[in-house]
């Protein structure tokens, strides 16, 4: 099934369809660290977008792999968002998005590449573990609720 869809770079035209895509594939629990919001995805895609990749099937955009450089220096790539619409979750097109996002950034000679993912995404999790990504690091995330008297 996966075979089906066209995976290809990010282009300018896609912008609007990728963010319904995203509100779509991160409503309710956002289990990837940054907010899906207009501004971040701004953010990330301000003089990045040819590190990332859409999954089509035919006009609309079925998954994706949205990355920033980390550092230049060290060679070092952040998948900030990653995801495939829920109907198409482990059917392969998350395993095509990867292979091609690796062929694309080993093509501009990177040669590390991070995620951070919330640990309550066991699917993102598993998939990334599955491919060969390791534990780097585990982070805690704080809250304090100010209850106005």
């Amino acid at each position: 099934m996966g075979n089906r869809y066209v995976i290809r770079e990010l282009k300018l035209d896609d912008v609007r369809e990728l963010f319904l895509t995203g509100i779509k594939i991160f409503s309710g629990e956002n289990n990837i660290c940054l907010p899906w919001n207009e501004e971040n995805l701004g953010d990330a895609l301000a003089g990045c977008a040819g590190l990332s990749i859409v999954a089509m099937d035919k006009k609309k955009i079925a998954g994706f792999i949205i990355a920033t450089i980390e550092n230049n220096s060290q060679k070092k790539v952040r998948i900030v968002w990653a995801g495939v619409i829920n109907p198409l979750k482990g059917k392969g097109v998350e395993e095509r998005l990867y292979s091609a996002f690796m062929d694309r950034i080993k093509k501009l000679d990177f040669m590390n590449v991070e995620i951070i993912i919330q640990n309550s995404n066991g699917y993102l999790i598993n998939f990334f573990k599955k491919i060969g990504f390791t534990e780097k690091e585990t982070y805690i995330s704080l809250q304090f609720k100010i209850l106005n008297d």
